[in-house]
């Protein structure tokens, strides 16, 4: 709800600046404080709220049948993505990027229908957010890791259909 008699003072890399702003703001900027029209500053000084976003949208094929790993109760099923990326060489000739995704879906119902259905080879497109991870190796040293936490998981098979 906007207030128009209330003015937030930002302090921001930017010059500073007085804008008329709503009581619940979220901003990229490092502290906002509260002015009412005569000038004197609230003495609270609350942190802004950054707006982000960590969203992935593949589109490929997978790299072989999917892993069902953990519990019973908390199963992790994982599978490789393979996504390409065709370009031209400076000899003039095409070539192809291959780039190998680590797919896994914590989602119960999502994790059973990706069993039931994924296939090496099929062509899926996967929504979702990226995990960053360590693990040790048996030589014990720490290798970092990169996953793909699937949000959402759609079959793009092209299916042929006869009409009659």
């Amino acid at each position: 709800m906007w207030s128009p008699r209330k003015l937030f003072h930002l302090n921001c890399v930017q010059p500073k600046k007085l804008f008329l702003l709503p009581n619940i703001a979220s901003f990229h900027c490092s502290k906002i404080s509260k002015q009412d029209e005569s000038g004197e500053n609230e003495s609270n000084l609350k942190m802004a709220k950054e707006k982000t976003l960590n969203q992935v949208l593949l589109l490929g094929r997978c790299g072989s049948d999917p892993q069902k790993r953990g519990s019973e109760s908390k199963p992790v099923i994982l599978f490789p993505l393979a996504t390409s990326t065709y370009f031209e060489t400076n000899d003039g000739t095409q070539a192809v990027r291959t780039d190998w995704h680590r797919i896994a879906v914590f989602k119960i119902k999502l994790g059973e229908n990706v069993v039931k259905y994924m296939k090496k080879g099929r062509r899926v497109m996967v929504q979702g957010k990226i995990l960053y991870g360590e693990v040790k190796d048996p030589d014990g040293k720490t290798r970092q890791t990169t996953t793909i936490a699937a949000d959402d998981v759609t079959y793009v098979d092209a299916s042929r259909r006869t009409e009659d």
